[in-house]
């Protein structure tokens, strides 16, 4: 490759035309923690040399590489060749003159950027400070280090980074020998989506063909005709964009807004009504230009609780379920395990510790939102409110209020020999699997490891404790944080606008004051999810706006017959639609607990009016 040719190349993150016809698609979820950047082995803290698959170059005048080759003899030839190709006295000739052949130094290659695509949604910031540290240092240094770089209690716990450094105080630790470590420990983040195959063309076909354009201006009837006429060919590649190009044009005649299905409709415009921006979200939407689903292969399975969405099931589109599930590694491999509670069919129940709910909504000025439902965590909110129940009342935390014994950290002295050698067998079976996933050793390994675990895991299920393992983010506000941080990136990565959440309110609709729920969802979707958005905001730099999210939640009867009412609900969002800072930070993949800044209100030319820090809409009790 030429040297002088080389640029980095990065889709746009921002604006519809990103897009583009039948290009944007998301065929599987984002990973949900990973490593942000692979690190080298290396000897107390050496920079091991890489191995170039091109080890030779051509070298200009002043030692730069111009173009690099496999083979000595390919250089030689492609400047000899050059040479020849330019006329003696040439500029270029004379400067080739002095261009010579030679071998690469290893040392000056940097390694590759990822691509934003393929980075984790979320990545652990202690592994990057690690990598940024010193050679050598003891185990104690090694945690001041940390702690003074912002590396939270709750993230050295849920990486066993902390408890193993709580061992090693005193030992001398390599910056490679402590990244090993860490990815020998650390658990594996999974998710499972249960969805299905979104036709935005056919769901918009359907719903407009259901509308009257004679009850519109005749800007906005002229539209609806134009679309009821043209509504099977938005979905259709070939004929998509010359519908799209008329559709600027009608836009552009009837409220002189150009190039609207690139760059969307104002979010201050107040001249569109809402109706024909929720249309032409939709039409958006079917030419995959915004807001788009995922692909059949995405999802494990069908969703189990659709039923259940907060403002109606007819309102919402493309309903979604994610299940989050860790594997603990190390010594933490033979605790108990856990089953999650609520059935959600094919996905991964086991240590299952966060579920999602979301649907495709349209707010009022037109943005398409990805809507939270609900976050829940049946691993760890059972085991909060028997904690908080028993302070309250000043007893003893109760059974069912205690988690089972961490293995990194209270370990059995009769139980130290075979849990060290299970971890080792892990450590076996995962570098079988990253070379030799074939090997008939490993379903020796497997019943080696297994045997063991029938041994301790009875031991450590007699004990005074719920048998609930201590999963990951077990604070409320954390494991919200963390979920709204990966609905960033499936926002970002399906081009929507935004997030938007639910409220105490939206949460209660339907609920008097003695409901089981409702005061937890005043407490839940308050404050708790407040702090939690704020925190997300801060490090993923989205615009944190108030908006109004329409839903058809009650009947009215009328002389037209019984129809549905519409209703808006105020709500919190964090909005990406023309930021595109948030967008490539997003795309780089968010700290998963970093602690973020204060939250600053929004320019209105940033978002939908009203904008800023949105009020709390929570009546008073």
């Amino acid at each position: 490759m030429k040297y002088d040719y080389m640029k980095e190349v990065v889709p746009p993150l921002d604006g519809y035309a990103a897009g583009g016809i039948g290009k944007l698609i998301i065929r599987k979820a984002p990973q949900v923690i990973n490593k942000l950047r692979e690190w080298a082995p290396q000897i107390t803290g050496k920079v091991a040399t890489p191995k170039l698959k091109k080890p030779w170059a051509v070298f200009d005048e002043k030692g730069n590489p111009i173009i690099d080759f496999r083979l000595k003899k390919d250089a030689n030839t492609w400047l000899k060749q050059e040479k020849g190709s330019t006329p003696a006295g040439d500029d270029y000739y004379t400067k080739t003159l002095n261009y010579k052949v030679g071998k690469i130094d290893p040392k000056t290659v940097k390694p590759p950027k990822p691509k934003p695509t393929d980075a984790p949604a979320m990545f652990f910031r202690s592994r990057e400070e690690i990598i940024e540290g010193p050679p050598v240092m003891s185990g104690q240094q090694w945690k001041d280090f940390l702690a003074k770089r912002g590396i939270r209690d709750a993230e050295m716990m849920d990486t066993s980074l902390g408890p193993w450094l709580n061992v090693n105080l005193k030992n001398q630790v390599s910056k490679n020998d402590l990244v090993a470590k860490f990815d020998s420990i650390v658990p594996d983040f999974n998710v499972s989506v249960l969805g299905e195959e979104f036709n935005a063309g056919m769901s918009l076909a359907k719903g407009i063909q259901e509308i009257d354009p004679t009850v519109f201006s005749p800007e906005s009837g002229k539209i609806i005709r134009f679309l009821q006429a043209q509504t099977q060919n938005i979905s259709d590649d070939k004929t998509a964009k010359k519908v799209l190009t008329k559709l600027d044009d009608i836009f552009d005649n009837a409220y002189g807004i150009k190039n609207v299905t690139t760059e969307g409709i104002p979010a201050n415009n107040v001249s569109v009504p809402y109706e024909i921006k929720q249309i032409m979200t939709d039409v958006l939407s079917a030419s995959r230009r915004r807001g788009v689903g995922m692909e059949g292969s995405a999802f494990i399975d069908r969703p189990k609780h659709g039923t259940s969405q907060v403002l109606g099931s007819t309102s919402g589109k493309n309903y979604r379920e994610f299940l989050f599930n860790w594997k603990p590694k190390g010594p933490r491999t033979a605790e108990p395990t856990y089953k999650y509670a609520h059935s959600f069919g094919a996905a991964e129940h086991e240590n299952a510790f966060m579920n999602l709910r979301v649907t495709d909504r349209i707010d009022e000025y037109g943005n398409k939102l990805i809507f939270v439902e609900e976050i829940q965590s049946d691993m760890h909110q059972p085991i909060s409110a028997a904690m908080r129940a028993a302070e309250k009342a000043g007893k003893k935390i109760p059974k069912g209020g205690r988690y089972a014994p961490r293995l990194d950290v209270d370990v059995p002295v009769d139980s130290k020999a075979n849990l060290e050698q299970m971890a080792n067998i892990q450590l076996q079976i995962d570098r079988l699997l990253a070379t030799k996933p074939n090997s008939p050793k490993l379903d020796l390994l497997y019943k080696q490891k297994e045997g063991i675990r029938g041994i301790e895991q009875p031991k450590i299920a007699k004990g005074d404790h719920s048998g609930v393992p201590e999963g990951p983010f077990k604070n409320s506000q954390d494991y919200m944080e963390f979920a709204i941080k990966y609905l960033l990136r499936v926002a970002k990565d399906g081009n929507y606008d935004g997030v938007a959440f639910s409220t105490p309110t939206i949460k209660n609709l339907g609920k008097t004051l003695g409901d089981k729920d409702y005061k937890g969802n005043i407490i839940a979707y308050g404050d708790i999810l407040k702090n939690a958005i704020r925190k997300a905001k801060a490090k993923s730099g989205a615009d944190l706006v108030e908006t109004s999210i329409g839903a058809k939640v009650d009947r009215q009867t009328s002389r037209y017959g019984s129809e549905d009412l519409v209703k808006y609900f105020s709500a919190p969002a964090l909005m990406l639609k023309g930021n595109t800072k948030a967008l490539e930070k997003i795309a780089k993949g968010l700290p998963a607990y970093k602690e973020g800044g204060l939250t600053k209100t929004v320019p209105p030319e940033k978002g939908p009016l009203p904008y800023g820090i949105f009020n709390d809409v929570v009546p008073p009790l």
